[in-house]
């Protein structure tokens, strides 16, 4: 017989230090952040949603804009920037559209160079003004493919199979609640589109501050960096100035500058 089994006090101190040992690492435990897979996939978005800022839910009913496009010329020797035509900006919350018009003072544009200008902006809407995550995967079809404490998972299928985008993949950090990277399957080039992110802190809610994106169209890969630099304007946080800048591998093609001014707000 081995001597702790001859010696009570022994034993009890075994028994002691194996409780000390479970109490600390459940006192660990318990202050962790609550594991993003304990939630169901609804209340996932709603939660992480609640991370981030978004004018429209903090009170933002009316907003328009002024914007003005930028294009650097790579071609000349010095640093300089050739501007296109500016476009007014607005969205209202009971529409939830987001509008852009051509400056009607450009008389000398015609219907098919706006209609061309308005067509490129369509890409920018979410980009001026976000939509929550629970808006734009509405009706998605979701599941979890991965899960640990401090990282989850998520997948969220289109329900209908000629959607232009079948697949959101979500990488999520539910130490800070927020998306680290996204991955995206498409019908339509581009393909394997991969975008991460970094945030700035406004009011305790997350801001994008960069993204990075990385996609494929036919044999070639591309990269599209873009920044954010934001100002208070009436109490909300919006973008006042976007760099992006498309690599095609370690080449540039465009730098892309927009500026934003004459906020209206409600």
């Amino acid at each position: 017989m081995r001597k702790n089994e001859l010696n009570p006090k022994a034993h009890g101190k075994s028994w002691s230090a194996c409780l000390l040992r479970f109490l600390l690492f459940f006192s660990i435990f318990i202050n962790l952040p609550y594991p993003a897979f304990a939630l169901s996939t609804d209340l996932l978005l709603q939660k992480l949603d609640s991370h981030y800022y978004y004018p429209s839910q903090l009170g933002l009913n009316k907003l328009t804009a002024r914007i003005k496009w930028l294009q650097k010329d790579l071609a000349a020797s010095s640093p300089k920037f050739i501007s296109h035509p500016e476009v007014l900006f607005s969205w209202d919350s009971q529409s939830d559209t987001r509008i852009f018009q051509v400056d009607p003072r450009l008389k000398r544009l015609t219907e098919t160079e706006k209609e061309k200008i308005k067509n490129f902006y369509v890409n920018y809407r979410e980009v001026i003004l976000p939509r929550s995550l629970s808006q734009t995967l509405l009706g998605f079809k979701s599941n979890q493919a991965g899960k640990s404490f401090f990282k989850t998972t998520v997948e969220y299928q289109s329900p209908f199979k000629y959607d232009e985008i079948q697949t959101y993949s979500l990488d999520i950090n539910s130490e800070h609640w927020r998306i680290s990277k996204i991955n995206i399957e498409k019908k339509t080039p581009p393909y394997n589109v991969a975008s991460q992110f970094k945030y700035i802190q406004k009011e305790d809610k997350w801001l994008v501050s960069e993204t990075l994106a990385r996609f494929d169209l036919g044999r070639d890969s591309y990269s599209e960096t873009t920044r954010y630099t934001y100002r208070k304007v009436m109490g909300f946080w919006l973008p006042v100035k976007i760099n992006q800048i498309f690599k095609k591998g370690g080449d540039i093609l465009h730098f892309y500058r927009f500026l934003f001014s004459e906020y209206k707000i409600n």
